[in-house]
């Protein structure tokens, strides 16, 4: 009997050596701490541990998040800079003042300085039917099978100018009761028109083969090849008159 009080009390006394003021140290597998904030401190925590989950990625975290989404988003993950916590929502990048960056449950992209940084350079970013965003290259680096384009230097002339007002501009101001009288018209092309007329090399066409949007900047091609469409002609009539 007097063994076994002597093992319990040698136990007791190998277990106490783990606590120090009743406290589990960290090297046995405790937090080190009697309190929630100092056993933060005491294990290198920081802000995160703070954070209402789940942790966004700025302090550490993963991201990651099981809450449902808030009313009237989609199921998308939203990420807010500072103080801001990560949650299902679309994913916006914002301060405690305003959302600077903003993807909705749609994946339209929008921000609070897009507009604001202009360039004087030419347009070069595409957008297919998939939503990829591309930078558009003039380099022969970025081509293969180069030839010369045989375009019908009468195409020009075929073409059929239009106005229009834009078709979400014209339904918004119908579902809102105004008329399209104080909407502003649009002046181009249209995409079928331009294919009808025979210039399906500058139709930019939809995942499903359907006419889409126009390449208007390759549409000075086209005049390059009218004007040198003329030029012959000019030359035959000038040999002529000189015959």
């Amino acid at each position: 009997m007097m063994r076994v009080f002597k093992y319990l009390y040698s136990l007791i006394a190998a277990i106490q050596g783990y606590f120090t003021s009743g406290v589990l140290k960290i090297a046995n597998g405790g937090t080190g701490a009697a309190t929630a904030a100092a056993a933060r401190s005491a294990l290198g925590l920081g802000a995160a541990a703070t954070l209402a989950s789940p942790i966004p990625i700025l302090y550490g975290g993963t991201g990651a998040s099981l809450n449902a989404p808030t009313a009237g988003y989609s199921n998308v993950l939203k990420i807010n800079a500072g103080a801001a916590v990560v949650t299902m929502d679309p994913v916006k990048f914002s301060t405690a003042r305003y959302s600077m960056v903003q993807i909705n449950g749609s994946g339209a992209l929008f921000g609070t300085d897009l507009y604001g940084q202009t360039s004087s350079s030419a347009a070069n970013v595409y957008v297919d039917s998939g939503g990829s965003i591309y930078r558009v290259a003039s380099s022969s680096r970025y081509k293969a099978l180069i030839q010369d384009a045989d375009i019908d230097p009468g195409l020009l002339l075929r073409l059929r100018p239009r106005t229009w007002v834009d078709k979400t501009e014209y339904e918004n101001a119908a579902g809102n009761g105004d008329g399209p009288a104080g909407l502003q018209r649009h002046c181009g092309l249209i995409a079928e028109e331009v294919e009808a007329a025979g210039g399906g090399a500058f139709v930019v066409y939809d995942g499903e083969g359907h006419p889409d949007a126009l390449s208007y900047d390759r549409l000075a091609i086209a005049a390059v090849a009218a004007c040198r469409g003329l030029e012959a002609r000019i030359a035959a009539l000038e040999a002529r008159l000189q015959a």
